[in-house]
């Protein structure tokens, strides 16, 4: 069977021989052969996605915990930025001690008469 089609000086070969069939027939199982692989993948990528969402959840309640354990650090820091405040003080000699000015404790104890 021999069908040529000619339209506007384009030329179409209607022409079906075995190598056509044979041709139409591995593309279309390779077709179908990669649709059912990636079925599969689309089934396995499902299942992880169900592992994401409870892995998340998880990582939610680390979060709370780190920023638990961020709030108790940050107020050590506070603390130990006051206490270095008072000691730097005592060490220029403000505080309840002072050694420049007098050589007795300042205000502690009443002078003795």
């Amino acid at each position: 069977m021999l069908a040529v089609i000619q339209f506007a000086g384009i030329t179409l070969d209607l022409t079906i021989t075995a190598g056509t069939i044979v041709e139409v027939a591995v593309i279309a199982g390779g077709g179908l052969l990669a649709l059912s692989r990636l079925s599969t993948k689309f089934a396995l990528f499902h299942a992880d996605l169900t592992n994401v969402k409870t892995d998340v959840g998880d990582m939610k309640e680390d979060i709370k915990k780190v920023n638990q354990l961020l709030a108790t650090t940050a107020e050590a820091d506070r603390r130990i930025g006051r206490i270095e405040d008072i000691v730097y003080g005592l060490a220029r000699g403000d505080g309840w001690v002072t050694g420049h000015k007098r050589h007795s404790v300042d205000g502690e104890y009443p002078t003795p008469t």
